[in-house]
């Protein structure tokens, strides 16, 4: 299937530049979260490995997808290891070997600092991609290693040609496409599994039409990272709208403080945290109504 444009600019780069430079040992490729950067890391890999678009990769014997494995919240060191011994070892189906890292913003810090390792020590023709969606949290001795291609989001008109490709109206998944600032993957994913939509639930809350421990009940069956970077989105978009830009950036980075205890802490509790959260969005959205009138 073909990509999107807004994917279909940077593989093209990609390949053009196979063709005329060295492949770098490190690649790392960064998007927002919901704009297709794993399918995209997957076409590079097919395209660095010399194989067609449609190979299954984990076939590959000169290909490892490095991975979140089960419930683990980080990649370990572990599991960084074994990327570095199959990198040492010889090429079996060609003249490159690649380790895929997925989430390479989820690495621990003993892994980043054994990853690290391997990359002030690049063996030849051996290769790494590190895909994100946040590579800001990344060491930047990490970053400073790699050449970074970064994808740009798609316009509205774009976005809206994708989901018909995918045989779904953008109007059929309107809703989520607020909830994830546009992003089509990510509206996708929630559409087909039937996630809560958070936009209409929150208005729900502040109309009083839903009570404070029904909603937070209601969220805390969803997954906290994806409810908490969709309630950023919607921040966001108020804060374009409020005059009490302030308040608003500070609840915003709330959320990302949150979002980030829940990465770091194990059994925080969600629940909790959703309550405490929803009081404070209901008392926001009385000041800017109030600054509305």
């Amino acid at each position: 299937m073909p990509l999107p444009p807004w994917l279909q600019t940077v593989q093209d780069a990609f390949e053009r530049n196979m063709e005329t430079v060295r492949v770098p040992h490190a690649i790392l490729l960064d998007a927002a979260p919901g704009w297709g950067v794993f399918e995209l890391a997957d076409r590079m890999a097919a395209t660095l490995l010399g194989v067609d678009s449609n190979f299954d990769l984990s076939r590959h014997l000169d290909y490892l997808q490095i991975e979140l494995e089960g419930r683990s919240s980080l990649i370990s060191i572990n599991q960084i290891r074994d990327a570095i011994e199959f990198l040492s070892t010889t090429s079996r189906a060609g003249d490159r070997k690649l380790v895929q890292i997925k989430e390479a913003d989820k690495l621990s810090i003993p892994a980043s600092q054994a990853l690290l390792k391997v990359l002030e020590e690049p063996p030849v023709n051996k290769h790494l991609l590190l895909v994100t969606t946040n590579s800001a949290v990344l060491m930047s001795t990490i970053r400073s290693r790699c050449q970074k291609l970064v994808v740009q989001n798609g316009t509205t008109e774009q976005v809206a040609e994708f989901l018909d490709t995918r045989e779904i109206g953008s109007t059929d998944v309107a809703d989520f496409l607020q909830d994830y600032g546009g992003a089509p993957y990510a509206a996708l994913e929630a559409f087909d599994e039937k996630r809560v939509n958070l936009t209409e639930s929150l208005t729900r809350f502040a109309r009083r039409h839903t009570s404070l421990i029904e909603l937070a009940r209601e969220l805390r069956k969803e997954e906290a990272d994806d409810i908490l970077l969709r309630w950023q989105y919607i921040t966001l978009r108020l804060a374009r709208n409020s005059a009490i830009v302030r308040p608003v950036a500070t609840f915003y980075d709330e959320l990302s403080d949150v979002r980030r205890q829940f990465r770091e802490v194990p059994g925080l509790d969600k629940e909790r945290q959703l309550i405490r959260l929803l009081i404070k969005w209901r008392e926001l959205l009385i000041r800017h109504q109030r600054l509305r009138r």
